[in-house]
């Protein structure tokens, strides 16, 4: 498995995320314990954004159209005019 990111704050931190979603809340939970939950929100959050597939209707708060309009937008089948 390849390493996705390095963060260093000399004396202080040194995390290293490997280029999965599990293993860098792993790593995330290591270093920062207590905060497993907030990691694995935020990355939930960051798959919905990046991956293709897991653009669906049913984003909370939001009406089946509003949704199908966002996940258009993310897929570039549209795009936002101002």
């Amino acid at each position: 498995m390849y390493d996705l990111y390095r963060a260093v704050v000399p004396g202080r931190h040194d995390v290293t995320l490997p280029a999965d979603w599990a293993g860098a809340v792993d790593a995330l939970e290591d270093a920062f314990p207590g905060n497993r939950a907030r990691v694995e929100r935020f990355f939930a959050l960051a798959r919905d954004v990046t991956e293709p597939s897991r653009h669906t209707t049913s984003m909370p708060g939001c009406s089946r159209s509003q949704a199908s309009s966002v996940s258009a937008v993310r897929s570039g089948s549209t795009s936002i005019r101002s």
